[in-house]
């Protein structure tokens, strides 16, 4: 009865959100920063009315970023030319957002309504060095070109599960990987990096050269200058990716979230091993289903850690040998781009009563909630990723970054809801379904003194502030606030960036 109210409810709000429009404004210093780098580079502008523009914001992953108007698209094809473009945007005061692969989901994080779209899709080179046990790429490359580079080599690189993720936005915010438990982030293997700062002037920093702006960049998104370069340090990978998929019959869902909690308590005994549970599925009215993905570098089957999730009643096992690529590609397929995407995300201690709970509320409430909407395209689900002891504590002394999490003395979990659709007007209906499913977990952790204030960047929505942990470490949050204050004094990023998740300097 309470469902069927629900969805009446849907419907009514739907009619009223689609005889909504926003209008399109042009703010004049747009046009005026535009129009002189279009004279200043040639050929490296596009605007609304060309094929190259809508050419760019169909490449992005969600169409609810891609549909944003900015006044222009700027696509500098050197760090040269992307210092000349933020000199110009840091003089003109014109508001900017920074696009690497466009797989954010939130707002002006990559594109921007009205202002400049800074696109680095041509800073895109992959310059591998195994003698030297790194690969040099630019941030507008996607993580398929780097793994395509490393396919007949040796090694592989901590980067991005989807091939299509962006390599920039995805280092700046952590990255988790399926070498997260023997080598941390993927932003805990930068060697070095190039950065344009806000006002245009080009830096390389690393353990050397400017060690507060490369410890705040590891973490911070894009709060500090533009990224253009990155220097990672390569792992050995003498043999592909051991890959198991689990998928588990419905009533054995809380056997398998208890698996994944008796796994992250011991998995420090394999850092191999990586796992990840997802909870969902279509919105079609039936039960979301489970589904575990399992891998090793050696192999799964051989891993003790591992052996609770084939403890768990399912109905289908798959067993490959993947290659870093392969696996990538793998991701991209079950993560098409094109739709209107959705998500949020909180962190819990591993208390296996407060996860069990969490799942429940998915299972009896949200997903059946979202199969109001009738959208035929609608899917979505309940992610669990842990982060394991030997994940969160790689770098503690050597490779300090602006996650906050390094003196973690217990493993924790990651959660993040998601939901994708086709409908413009089922937007506003979506997101607050996600913020109040996230709102009583938190509540639920709470309760059971299994909270934990970290937001993963990568995954938050527009509501949540990832740096909250941080700001808790008075220390640290001093640190990163100078650090704000010594490199971007006027606050350019703060002031003409829209995205919500911004650091500011101090007041």
């Amino acid at each position: 009865m309470l469902a069927t109210v629900f969805c009446v409810a849907v419907a009514l709000v739907k009619n009223v959100l689609a005889s909504h429009q926003q209008p399109l404004l042009i703010d004049p210093k747009d046009l005026h920063a535009c129009s002189i780098l279009e004279f200043q580079l040639p050929g490296r502008v596009s605007f609304r009315d060309s094929d190259v523009y809508k050419f760019q914001s169909e490449s992005y992953w969600a169409t609810n970023q891609g549909e944003l108007s900015a006044f222009c698209h700027t696509a500098p094809r050197d760090s040269q030319e992307l210092q000349q473009i933020m000199l110009l945007i840091s003089q003109t005061g014109t508001f900017f957002a920074v696009k690497s692969g466009g797989h954010s989901v939130v707002a002006n994080t990559s594109n921007v309504v009205d202002g400049i779209v800074v696109d680095l899709e041509h800073l895109n080179h992959v310059t591998v060095r195994p003698d030297l046990g790194f690969v040099d790429v630019g941030v507008g490359a996607r993580w398929n070109d780097v793994y395509q580079k490393l396919e007949d080599t040796d090694y592989g690189v901590v980067g991005a599960r989807a091939g299509s993720v962006g390599v920039g936005g995805y280092l700046l915010g952590g990255g988790l990987s399926p070498y997260s438990g023997v080598a941390g982030w993927a932003c805990d293997n930068i060697v070095l990096l190039e950065v344009v700062l806000a006002n245009g002037t080009l830096l390389e920093v690393d353990h050397g050269h400017h060690p507060d702006l490369f410890m705040a960049l590891k973490g911070a998104g894009s709060n500090f200058g533009v990224v253009s370069r990155a220097r990672l340090q390569l792992v050995s990978a003498h043999d592909r990716f051991d890959v198991t998929f689990i998928h588990y019959k419905a009533e054995h869902t809380m056997q398998a979230v208890h698996a994944i909690s008796e796994y992250t308590d011991v998995a420090n005994e394999d850092s191999g091993a990586a796992v990840s549970i997802s909870v969902g599925g279509l919105y079609d009215g039936r039960r979301p289903t489970v589904s575990a993905v399992l891998s090793h570098p050696r192999s799964v089957l051989l891993s003790k850690v591992l052996a609770p999730f084939f403890g768990v009643g399912h109905h289908l096992v798959s067993h490959k040998r993947m290659s870093q690529l392969e696996l990538a590609m793998m991701y991209d397929a079950m993560n098409p781009r094109g739709f209107r995407q959705h998500r949020a995300t909180t962190t819990i201690r591993n208390d296996v009563d407060s996860l069990t709970d969490i799942v429940q509320d998915y299972v009896s409430k949200l997903h059946p909630n979202m199969s109001c909407f009738g959208d035929e395209d609608g899917q979505g689900g309940l992610l669990i990723q842990p982060l394991t002891k030997s994940h969160l504590q790689t770098g503690r002394w050597t490779n300090p970054n602006m996650l906050g999490l390094q003196e973690e003395a217990s493993p924790l979990l990651l959660l993040s809801v998601e939901a994708r659709h086709s409908d413009l007007h089922d937007d506003e209906l979506i997101r607050p379904l996600i913020s109040e499913f996230i709102y009583a977990a938190d509540r639920n952790a709470t309760e059971r003194n299994a909270s934990h204030d970290f937001r993963y960047l990568n995954y938050a929505s527009a509501d949540q502030f990832p740096f909250e942990h941080v700001r808790r470490d008075h220390k640290l949050w001093s640190e990163v606030q100078a650090t704000k204050q010594k490199y971007d004094p006027h606050n350019i990023s703060g002031k003409q960036m829209r995205h919500p998740f911004k650091i500011q300097p101090y007041s």
